[in-house]
């Protein structure tokens, strides 16, 4: 939170699930976040941001996940004028190392998402239908800058994961 902090917003939102929202709601409010949770699946993770973007009123969501805590919150903020410049629906960066990036997706098309997509995959990822529909979305994917592209991992997503990236700690 404190990393995404450094992308200019209306407003900056948590997105959790039901079970967890009153044990981060102290530690968001600390960073200057909000928190938001529905009742219900956990796995709809498109339709809760769906949910949060229609609450909030806002056009462009800048979307980073939990589990990447080295999020780079100045190339988000860099990302998202881009994407504000240009008219996309959805940006995201290439070639970024997994767990440093973020999803930037402008509300008409995470509506239209919302509606559309069945898959589970495509529910819980929020992006996907997206980026897999490229002739009804506009699609910004720029390369990441040369020092942030590479394959290791920055996210956790496993024991191992957590483990690894204690050392950037």
């Amino acid at each position: 939170m404190t990393r995404l902090k450094r992308v200019g917003a209306d407003v900056h939102v948590l997105l959790t699930d039901e079970d967890s929202h009153a044990i981060l709601e102290p530690h968001a409010e600390a960073c200057g976040f909000r928190v938001f949770s529905i009742m219900g699946g956990t796995e709809d993770v498109l339709f809760r941001y769906a949910a949060a973007a229609r609450l909030f009123g806002v056009d462009t969501v800048v979307r980073a996940t939990g589990d990447n805590p080295l999020v780079q919150g100045h190339l988000a903020w860099v990302l998202l004028r881009w994407h504000l410049d240009v008219g996309a629906d959805f940006s995201a960066y290439q070639g970024m190392f997994p767990g440093y990036g973020v999803e930037i997706i402008q509300s008409s098309a995470l509506f239209e998402a919302e509606r559309e997509a069945v898959s589970e995959y495509d529910r819980q990822h929020v992006g996907p239908f997206l980026y897999t529909h490229p002739e009804r979305f506009l699609l910004h994917r720029p390369l990441a800058p040369k020092v942030y592209r590479g394959r290791e991992r920055m996210t956790v997503d496993t024991r191992t994961d957590y483990e690894s990236i204690q050392k950037y700690f």
